[in-house]
């Protein structure tokens, strides 16, 4: 899965976290906390490429340029069109299930040497043209087009078509929906899909949902995450932070372990220990927001954007239930909208280390 970097902010005594903020087709920065929405690539790599008119097809290719991190490795496909007329070079086979139907993506990674147009994701029964790309000479970029009800296993994922010049492909998917999610080779399951950042939890992201960009949000409803364990236990010290965004004023629990338990922190309250340590101000109007609870020595804080917002004395037993995120463990006060990020410590964070995480997200976030 490769070494997987955090950005610059307070690690020391981080217990349990995740960090979902990256754009999901930036797979180079994503895939170190996301790894993407959970799919199956139906792509039959062991397909033979072929041509029609005049077009060579070449596998095995070696490109000007090597492909973008992420997906180098792969196999590399050369096509190269003479004659600009209507010409394929078809690079295989999908295992879409025969009369299934449903919506497929075609996306594959293309460096254009010379030339002017490829197309992306042509398809039979039904027939479905993927429609001309004019992508840039010179650089590799990330085509992609939907095919629409698709009841058969075969189509062309790439192709050089209408254009005299050398098209170079690699890492072609085709997979169920319309989002075009970071390459796997294979299934990305869905405990594959949100990294613990200590990797020492398995998040299972199979109860949320995830919107036309692939990232994961919460429905307002029911969408949840349980971690089938308390990271956080008993009366000591801790922290707990998080980026998230509401689409409603209300509770918007994000992470905790009440009613079966005494914490839960809340994205429009603050924090709650048989005991609010809240906001100034509540609940919160619906936007962007970096909340930061911490407890030390029995003292409760809670900050809203890198701020200070309130002081308690509060030295009551968590408990040791498990932990949900999403709702509290009664399924009520449940999330809406996207929680970026969420990261727990066995200690209490200082002022200027909250601040800190805050600066590290304020822009990244538009905060």
């Amino acid at each position: 899965m490769g070494i997987h970097r955090g950005p610059n902010m307070e690690k020391g005594g981080l217990i349990f976290g995740y960090d979902s903020g990256h754009g999901v087709c930036d797979n180079h920065t994503s895939s170190r906390f996301y790894q993407g929405k959970p799919t199956t690539n139906t792509w039959n790599k062991n397909t033979h490429s072929y041509t029609s008119g005049n077009i060579t097809a070449t596998r095995n290719a070696t490109p000007p340029v090597p492909p973008p991190l992420e997906v180098q490795g792969f196999e590399v496909y050369k096509l190269q069109s003479n004659d600009g007329g209507l010409n394929q070079g078809i690079m295989g086979t999908s295992n879409v299930v025969d009369g299934v139907g449903g919506n497929y993506v075609h996306s594959v990674y293309c460096f254009l040497e010379s030339g002017t147009i490829v197309t992306v994701g042509q398809h039979w029964h039904p027939w479905a043209y993927g429609g001309e790309q004019n992508p840039p000479l010179g650089r590799w970029v990330r085509l992609s087009q939907t095919v629409t009800n698709a009841v058969d296993n075969y189509g062309n994922v790439a192709n050089a078509y209408r254009t005299n010049g050398v098209a170079y492909f690699t890492a072609p998917q085709y997979e169920l929906g319309s989002i075009v999610t970071p390459h796997v080779d294979g299934t990305r399951s869905s405990t594959e899909s949100l990294i613990d950042l200590k990797r020492t939890t398995d998040i299972d992201v199979s109860n949320i949902s995830f919107n036309s960009t692939g990232q994961p949000t919460f429905d307002g409803t029911d969408d949840r995450i349980d971690l089938g364990y308390a990271p956080i236990t008993g009366t000591g010290d801790f922290t707990i932070t998080s980026v998230y965004k509401t689409n409603t004023s209300a509770a918007n629990t994000i992470i905790g372990n009440y009613p079966n338990g005494n914490l839960q922190f809340m994205g429009g309250y603050g924090l709650y220990i048989a005991g609010s340590c809240y906001f100034t101000s509540t609940p919160l109007p619906a936007g962007t927001y970096c909340a930061t609870a911490t407890r030390e020595n029995g003292v409760c804080k809670i900050y809203l954007n890198g701020q200070l917002q309130r002081t308690v004395n509060n030295s009551n037993d968590i408990g040791i239930n498990s932990f949900r995120i999403g709702t509290n463990t009664s399924g009520t006060e449940p999330f809406n909208g996207e929680i970026y990020n969420i990261k727990l410590y066995g200690r209490a964070l200082s002022a200027d280390e909250v601040q800190q995480n805050f600066n590290t997200y304020k822009k990244r976030f538009n905060i």
